[in-house]
């Protein structure tokens, strides 16, 4: 057979070159020149050459859709491609795709000096698909693509000169990869005739002349070249073979060709490398094919497994009985958007249970099938289930703010056992978006139609792989973990899938109306869109916030280099998505449901983690909502509120209200800036509420649990409260009380920063009162401040403490500690930069500075070019002052991540920090 085939090959070669080939460009453009900048280049073909205006050009580019690897990419509006004079034309024919869907590019051609449109190609999608136009032109001609409404990739170009004949002209096929029951075929459009081409393919039988009446495949339409794999020949078998095309003429058949199969043979290359995903009841299984037809895959609970005997096809099962051998699979590689997908999913499994399989390569079928017996590298193998459940899941979580957050990104990374490749995510899909009204089906998103699970891949009405934190949005792309992750992977329309693109979410646009829903379904999808956001079903809102909530604590740049974060904005570029404070919203109106915990169950039983915000919607208040930690009574009138940083928040708006109801304001929208305590004194009433919520930027987060507080005359009067250092340089602490009643005592407390938060008690045992009606003077001496290099600031609170535990705060004073050795340690100096925080930070960073006397102020931040990015100048009031900086350059345009330089002076006086934005 070798023999006859290299023959055939040398025969088939010969022939082609003897006819007169019409196809005058058959281009992918793979096979280009790169250039990574838009510019004006030139490529030279066979037919000449093609000159690029405002083009750039990617040979590496992945396949998409109908196109071919490589592509050139014009720009909007001034892009061009340009190609050579032709003596005479046909048919045109484009792979065209683009961002995302409604792009438009032009075909024009060169007449009398200037440009004129032969024809506008529109409906353009991000799947690159087939356009073409034929004319007749029979005089030496220029033709170019031009004036695109986008940017438009094109990924491969055929065009054929006129031809008199009004049937198709197609060239001999061309057969390879002959086995003994398939063969690739590949043949070429020569002409389309006078009309264009509607179909087309081969066509075959062991009878000279096939026609379309006998055993055939159809591949298309158009003047592409055309390939494909013909199966269910006879083994040992001689075949003629024709390639055929259709236009309104009639059909054109190619010269015939004859191939012979081979005889049936025991494969010579084993199955190997068999790789496992886990789960706690269910365990998929991929593999590299060895060179059989098929291959057949046993699982069982021993390495111990019978041999196949030859003649006999056993049928597999995929339901594991629970004991003893069992045929899992049975069955040949599937093509999938041109990826080959070799897996099977095996259920029925014991929790934590060692499973072993075995794979076969196998030819033939029936009494003529042939088996592979021999082991190889990772064949056989085995794995263990999982053993996850939600019993003691979050038992050591806790906390508010960016706290939880951190507890919740270490609890859901290191119980992300699996780790799927994106080829195993098909499998995966059928199981965590089941119906569960019908279990043959899927549940697609941002529609919510029910469709066959079988039924994914490219087409229209197909199903594919939907990114709710679009790939573009971190970089991760098709890579595991973020690119795999099961928690925010949907089954989605292909065509729905390519309109969402990767736009952020948010409220607003036009309904989105699909052009080929599946089967009976209507068109209107629920939907709306516009530029950059896409706003989902109703019911399905709150599904797509807790997915991208986790998506944005799973993955913190630990573990993984990507660092996903939520933005209050539309559109959002880098590792951002949005519109977070309208995400917020949806988790609060549309709460999970059913079956979304038990696609989150599911998705444990198979991942290994969980999707905390579905388990706990109450988790999302308590890193994206301040949560109030407590009030400190200063004097009568006069309290202070303290509460935790939210996640993601700029600033903080204050309500305070004489009812809990919050319809008497005394207080309303207050902003704070990004203090997360602030001092209020209210005269008006005893009793006051309080609440907070955070400002993300264009929006606003819920409000905070509220707050009462009692403002009463607190059996103290504090006149004074002073803190100096002595001469043994240690921090003298005096007060005076005017009168004491029912008072317990006093305690002392000291910070490095002025928010009483931070502080922490140096006082061992309580300073008692008096509890006199005469003027009262008290000391006490904190002998152990910082020294060495220490220098800065260091703030003093007095805690007076009534009889029943009430607790009163009276300060903050402070002293400047300069560093030990220095000649003058009394001196204080003319300013000093005494706070930075939060640092490392997201969106904002509180500066805090205190001034000796009021002077000008300069605050420049650099970036690690050197390049200054922000620049503040004012005045500064003796005392302490603050600037917030809210992460925007002098051009008000966002910042990136990265490491920051941020340079105080006034006057004479310099000082510098680094600041790290995340």
């Amino acid at each position: 057979h070798k023999v006859k085939i290299a023959s055939l090959t040398i025969l088939l070669i010969i022939s082609w070159v003897l006819l007169s080939a019409t196809l005058i460009v058959n281009e992918n453009i793979q096979s280009w020149s790169a250039h990574t900048g838009y510019g004006n280049y030139t490529q030279e073909i066979p037919a000449g050459t093609v000159a690029l205006e405002s083009c750039l050009v990617s040979p590496g580019a992945a396949v998409n859709g109908a196109g071919s690897l490589g592509r050139i990419q014009c720009q909007a509006s001034i892009g061009a491609i340009t190609f050579p004079v032709f003596s005479s034309f046909g048919e045109v024919e484009f792979i065209f795709s683009a961002g995302s869907a409604g792009r438009s590019i032009k075909l024009q051609k060169y007449v009398a000096g200037s440009w004129v449109d032969l024809f506008n190609f529109t409906g353009i999608t991000s799947t690159g698909s087939r356009f073409f136009y034929q004319f007749r032109q029979e005089s030496p001609t220029t033709i170019r693509l031009a004036n695109s409404s986008h940017a438009v990739y094109i990924h491969d170009i055929f065009i054929t000169d006129y031809q008199d004949s009004s049937l198709p002209l197609v060239s001999l096929p061309i057969a390879g990869n002959i086995t003994y029951n398939t063969a690739s075929m590949s043949a070429f459009i020569e002409s389309s005739g006078t009309s264009a081409i509607t179909n087309r393919g081969f066509c075959w039988s062991t009878a000279e002349l096939p026609d379309t009446s006998s055993t055939h495949i159809e591949v298309g339409y158009g003047i592409s070249p055309m390939n494909t794999v013909v199966s269910g020949l006879i083994p040992d078998t001689d075949y003629h073979l024709c390639a055929y095309a259709v236009n309104a003429t009639g059909v054109g058949y190619s010269p015939s060709a004859m191939i012979h199969t081979l005889s049936i043979d025991v494969p010579t290359m084993q199955t190997s490398n068999l790789v496992f995903y886990p789960g706690n009841t269910s365990i998929q299984t991929s593999w590299t094919p060895g060179n059989g037809s098929r291959r057949l895959i046993k699982i069982n609970m021993l390495n111990d497994f019978s041999t196949p005997t030859e003649g006999v096809e056993y049928a597999p099962n995929s339901v594991y009985s629970g004991t003893g051998e069992q045929v899992v699979y049975c069955d040949a590689t599937q093509v999938i958007e041109g990826d080959n997908v070799d897996a099977v999913t095996v259920t029925g499994l014991i929790r934590n249970t060692q499973y072993w399989f075995r794979a076969y390569e196998l030819n033939g079928s029936g009494e003529s099938v042939f088996y592979l017996l021999t082991t190889t590298t990772g064949n056989p193998a085995s794995t263990i289930t999982l053993n996850t459940g939600l019993a003691g899941y979050y038992d050591s979580i806790s906390g508010y703010g960016a706290e939880l957050k951190t507890e919740l990104h270490n609890l859901i990374r290191t119980s992300h056992l699996n780790q799927f490749s994106y080829s195993a995510v098909w499998q995966q899909l059928q199981y965590t978006d089941e119906d569960s009204l019908n279990a043959n089906n899927v549940i697609e998103t941002y529609t919510g139609w029910s469709v066959p699970k079988n039924f994914y891949g490219s087409g229209v009405t197909q199903w594919n792989r939907e990114h709710t934190w679009s790939v573009s949005h971190g970089g991760f792309e098709t890579n595991r973990p973020a690119g795999t992750d099961l928690h925010h992977l949907r089954p989605c329309d292909v065509t729905v899938n390519s309109a969402k693109s990767n736009r952020d979410f948010d409220l607003g646009g036009i309904p989105y109306v699909d052009a080929s829903p599946y089967a009976d379904y209507n068109a209107t999808t629920g939907c709306n869109t516009d530029a950059d956001s896409w706003e989902p079903r109703t019911v399905e809102k709150g599904d797509i916030a807790r997915m991208l909530l986790y998506m944005a604590t799973r993955y913190e740049g630990t573990d993984t280099g990507y660092n996903l974060e939520m933005q209050d904005l539309t559109p959002t570029v880098g590792s951002y998505y949005g519109k977070l404070s309208t995400l917020l919203q949806w988790h609060y109106d549309d709460p999970p449901d059913s079956w979304e915990r038990r696609r989150n169950d599911r998705i444990q039983e198979r991942q290994g983690n969980r999707n905390p915000f579905i388990d706990h919607p109450e988790y999302v208040t308590a890193i994206w909502t301040p949560h109030i930690v407590r009030a400190y009574i200063m004097a009568e009138d006069n309290f202070v509120v303290q509460w935790t940083h939210a996640v993601n928040a700029e600033s903080y708006r204050v309500d305070i209200s004489a009812d809990s109801l919050f319809t008497t304001f005394l207080v309303q929208d207050y902003d704070t800036g990004y203090a997360f305590m602030r001092n209020f004194e209210i005269t008006q009433t005893d009793t006051v509420y309080f609440r907070v919520r955070a400002f993300y930027g264009s929006g606003v987060g819920a409000w905070s649990d509220t707050l009462r507080v009692e403002i009463l005359l607190h059996p103290v009067e504090i006149s004074s409260f002073e803190v100096t250092l002595n001469e043994d340089g240690n921090a003298l602490v005096a007060w005076t009380s005017v009168s004491e009643t029912d008072l317990r005592g006093y305690h002392i407390y000291r910070s490095e920063s002025p928010q009483p938060a931070t502080a922490e008690m140096i006082t061992l045992f309580m300073i008692p009162a008096t509890n006199t009606s005469t003027a009262q003077n008290y000391s006490f001496i904190d002998e152990n401040i910082p020294g060495g290099d220490f220098s800065g600031y260091l703030y003093y609170w007095l805690e007076a403490i009534s009889l029943d535990g009430t607790p009163a705060f009276f300060g903050p004073d402070s002293i400047y500690i300069l560093p030990s050795g220095l000649e003058d340690p009394s001196a204080i100096p003319v300013a000093i930069m005494s706070s930075v925080y939060p640092n490392p930070f997201t969106n904002t960073v509180n500066i805090e500075y205190s001034l000796k006397d009021g002077s000008p102020v300069e605050i420049q931040i650099f970036n690690l070019k050197g390049q200054r990015v922000k620049n503040w100048q004012g005045s500064g009031l003796a005392g302490k002052n603050s600037f917030v900086w809210n992460g925007l350059d002098d051009k008000w345009q966002r910042t990136a991540s990265g490491i920051y330089l941020l340079k105080f002076s006034t006057g004479k006086h310099q000082q510098s920090t680094k600041l790290l934005k995340l």
